[in-house]
């Protein structure tokens, strides 16, 4: 949504591995197709060649993502996760890449050290900590319970921290 609210129309989303794409209700990848699909945009899926969440893949996407001919370059990337996305930045600013000027990023978990960079940047922040407290007390209620119980589900609320790759 902040994306589409900035004015940016070719929006993909760089993801690390094929089960996202077989779990149709996972959360980032489902807010990711609605936001298209309301804001009549084109989905633009980029697969991360190495399949792993790190530094040096997103590092890798970047300067692939650079290689490209403009018109087939994205204008922002939502990327899995905030250590992809930091990647990513090096990756692009390494191949002449200008961020946000000529690609918009944004990555999502709200690490800290996202906020220590030289350009901060722009995430989803999903507090780790709450997460954990409701994960742990559905886990109580199970072994109090002393029984299965149907599976749960929480809503744990993000927020978006601006930083300025966006």
């Amino acid at each position: 949504e902040h994306l589409v609210s900035r004015g940016y129309r070719k929006i993909a989303y760089l993801i690390p591995f094929t089960w996202i794409l077989e779990q149709p209700d996972e959360p980032r990848w489902k807010a990711y197709r609605e936001v298209c699909d309301e804001a009549g945009i084109k989905q633009r899926l980029i697969m991360q060649k190495t399949m792993r969440e790190t530094r040096r893949a997103g590092m890798e996407a970047g300067i692939e993502l650079a290689a490209r001919p403009k018109p087939d370059r994205p204008e922002a990337l939502l990327c899995w996760n905030d250590v992809t996305a930091q990647g990513v930045l090096f990756g692009l600013r390494r191949s002449g890449i200008r961020v946000p000027e000529d690609m918009a990023i944004v990555g999502f978990d709200g690490l800290d050290e996202s906020q220590c960079l030289d350009t901060r940047l722009t995430t989803v922040l999903c507090p780790s900590d709450e997460l954990c407290r409701e994960a742990l007390a559905m886990l109580f209620r199970r072994i109090a319970e002393g029984k299965s119980l149907p599976p749960q589900k929480a809503v744990i609320a993000t927020r978006l921290i601006l930083g300025e790759t966006t």
